[in-house]
């Protein structure tokens, strides 16, 4: 399946943050992600798929994404990341003959630091990253802010979160401009993307079913702040919905 690798990245960043909030040292899980794309004529996906999770005093993995804090001063922290990008085009997915003759937009990892802050049920994040891979030489920004809603008498938890993502031209025109060589190929208008901003809201519930498993269903909801004049997309805004379960050994 062409777009495994991004989807499971997709299911680890919106998983792996919840399950570091839980304090868990080691969890394993299977998730069913829905996403719809923002590309033209290509339809929403779902896979199911395997996770893992491990929290130490200061190293984690969650899913695809690795983190290392680099100071234990609590309530701030100051973490070395490494992680996915969320960007992936495969053309063999579109129906339109134009968008199907497009380049492949390919998977990308980033690397950069985080500065997160947790004030009681309350945290705010920022983090600074840069492609690792040499796919586009982007960098990316983002802030985060959330809570988290505990009904123990329910079992339940549940974190709404808002933020604001950057990315720069460089990334911003790899998974969305068109050459002047596409262009010739497929008649399609040639464009050159700017740097560009999206919010993004999502609510995660996370369900305890016995004292060693949950179940987890996240859903995140991104619009582009400004209007996306490629003609390879036809929407400008995504969502992603996840439902999983995990359990902690």
């Amino acid at each position: 399946m062409k777009s495994m690798t991004l989807w499971t990245a997709v299911a680890m960043i919106i998983t792996g943050k919840f399950i570091a909030a839980q304090a868990a040292e080691r969890e394993l899980g299977i998730g069913m992600i829905h996403y719809a794309t923002p590309y033209k004529s290509v339809t929403s996906e779902q896979f199911v798929l395997p996770w893992f999770s491990y929290q130490g005093d200061r190293f984690s993995i969650h899913g695809l994404e690795a983190a290392y804090q680099l100071n234990k001063n609590q309530p701030i922290r100051l973490s070395a990341r490494l992680a996915p990008a969320a960007g992936y085009f495969d053309p063999k997915k579109a129906s339109d003959p134009a968008i199907s003759a497009l380049d492949k937009r390919r998977f990308s990892y980033l690397a950069g630091i985080e500065l997160a802050y947790q004030y009681g049920d309350y945290h705010t994040k920022a983090s600074l990253m840069t492609d690792i891979t040499g796919t586009h030489h982007g960098m990316t920004s983002a802030v985060t802010v959330g809570r988290a809603i505990q009904w123990d008498t329910l079992g339940l938890v549940v974190v709404p979160e808002l933020s604001v993502h950057y990315w720069d031209s460089k990334i911003g025109n790899y998974y969305f401009g068109i050459s002047e060589a596409e262009s010739d190929r497929t008649g399609l208008r040639h464009y050159q993307a700017k740097g560009r901003f999206r919010a993004q809201s999502g609510i995660t519930l996370i369900k305890a079913t016995s004292t060693n498993s949950k179940l987890i269903v996240s859903s995140q909801f991104a619009r582009f702040i400004g209007e996306h004049r490629s003609e390879m997309v036809d929407s400008q805004s995504f969502y992603t919905l996840v439902a999983g379960w995990a359990y902690t050994f």
